[in-house]
């Protein structure tokens, strides 16, 4: 049985094309925690004050504070806070 020429040139291709592409191993991480990682470290730092509970209202916040006995702290901004310094 020949093998014509075209065969021969599109199997060794392929062999090639199949040498060429990444080998996958068991410790590399899968596409999914992969792109898990690459959010988190888009994410922003964990901040202490990410976990304070705000209060959006004054009156409330006053409430609690004496409640609780604590101090007020009041936060007044014309733009969208962010993570970075002012």
């Amino acid at each position: 049985m020949r093998l014509s020429a075209a065969k021969v040139v599109v199997t060794c291709l392929g062999v090639i094309g199949m040498m060429l592409l990444p080998q996958s191993h068991a410790s590399d991480p899968s596409p999914l925690e992969h792109l898990r990682t690459q959010i988190q470290a888009m994410r922003p730092a964990n901040l202490a004050w990410h976990r304070i509970a705000w209060k959006t209202s004054l009156s409330q916040g006053l409430k609690e504070a004496r409640q609780k006995h604590k101090p007020v702290f009041l936060w007044a901004f014309i733009h969208l806070p962010n993570d970075e310094r002012c």
